[in-house]
């Protein structure tokens, strides 16, 4: 099954575009921590006390929105400030650290209600605390349930940048690119994609097969981490038990997926149901099968214990749902071809009687 060409649906729906929003809110940083203390804090670490890393309810007041800004736009600043607040306390870092260094650079969204995207479309660009780089990340996604089908795929891709900030990217380079190819120039990298293949199907015939791949690489998770924190010490060959776990939750936070880690812990969907990481309603994998945990588990250098037979069951549940569809093409084709018999049965009488009644 081969990817379609992507295009984005129109709505009519108002439907707007920002550039360059601030994440955080208009609150100056407390000067008794300078960023110093963000860039010897790093990752993983406790920078010594609540009040560092924690946020109160007045330092969430982030002023009156743009009145420009839909209702899209307010969702997505939203669920992106909330994923990096609780990013900034897993890490114990000076509060508002991330949320100081991201701004939006480019959203269009289009929700059919309250935490259901449809049509979204973002740029975001993240500034390192530590070093003189940032990161720039491209998202575009789609979900819309139709009487006989539903319309879903997204992208996800990133690229460093190092030295001085430079105008954004266009965003009209991602346009018009299969879902495998969107980010295979200028330095762009693809981290994941998925898409339903239908094979152009429609109505009665439509297919519900999962097409998917997770494309980022352990290289580039540690491009990315040492990007925003500095050099990733390397690990000593007796490393202990927990600093090996620390590290892989570490690489797995680059992601900002909450995935296990361990045996005997959950994988969970980002955005959905309450999660912590933002509420707006995200399908990054469609069905019952956690691909996308363990792609990135494979980036990260480790596998579960339970890994290997999940993939198995997963790659045969969708060769049974493909089958099951090929069954149902054979059965309405037959059916057709029964129609068309009793058709030509039905001519023939016709043409008998007609000849009956000339000989009358």
């Amino acid at each position: 099954m081969q990817p379609r060409e992507r295009a984005l649906p129109t709505a009519s729906s108002s439907r707007g575009s920002i550039d360059v929003v601030d994440i955080e809110g208009a609150e100056e940083p407390d000067s008794s921590r300078g960023e110093s203390g963000g860039a010897a804090t790093g990752p993983g670490t406790s920078s010594g006390g609540k009040d560092e890393a924690g946020d109160s309810d007045e330092d969430d007041e982030d002023g009156d929105e743009d009145e420009d800004e839909d209702e899209g736009e307010v969702e997505i600043k939203m669920s992106i400030d909330q994923a990096l607040k609780v990013l900034e306390k897993e890490l114990g870092t000076p509060k508002r650290l991330l949320r100081r260094n991201a701004k939006i650079l480019y959203c269009d969204a289009l929700f059919e209600e309250s935490e259901e995207p449809r049509t979204v479309e973002t740029l975001t660009r993240i500034n390192s605390p530590t070093e003189n780089k940032y990161i720039e990340v491209h998202f575009s996604y789609h979900s819309r349930s139709r009487m006989y089908s539903i319309e879903w795929f997204y992208t996800l891709g990133y690229k460093v940048f190092s030295g001085e900030p430079t105008p954004s990217t266009n965003i009209r380079m991602f346009e018009g690119r299969s879902h495998a190819s969107t980010y295979r120039r200028q330095g762009w990298r693809s981290i994941t994609y998925a898409f339903y293949d239908d094979e152009n199907n429609h109505w009665r015939k439509w297919k519900h097969i999962e097409v998917f791949s997770v494309d980022v690489t352990h290289t580039g998770l540690v491009e990315v981490h040492e990007a925003l924190w500095g050099p990733l010490a390397a690990l000593p060959p007796d490393a202990s038990a927990a600093d090996l776990l620390e590290r892989r939750r570490a690489l797995v936070r680059t992601l900002r997926y909450t995935i296990a880690c361990e045996d005997g812990e959950v994988d969970s969907r980002p955005g959905r149901y309450g999660s912590p990481q933002g509420q707006i309603g995200w399908v990054l994998e469609a069905a019952n099968d956690r691909w996308l945990a363990r792609g990135v588990r494979r980036a990260c250098g480790f596998q579960l214990e339970r890994d290997p037979d999940d993939e198995v069951k997963g790659r045969r549940d969708r060769e049974e749902a493909a089958k099951e569809y090929d069954d149902d093409d054979d059965d309405d084709d037959d059916e057709m071809g029964d129609d068309d018999d009793d058709k030509e049965d039905e001519d023939e009488d016709e043409d008998n009687s007609d000849e009956e009644d000339d000989s009358e």
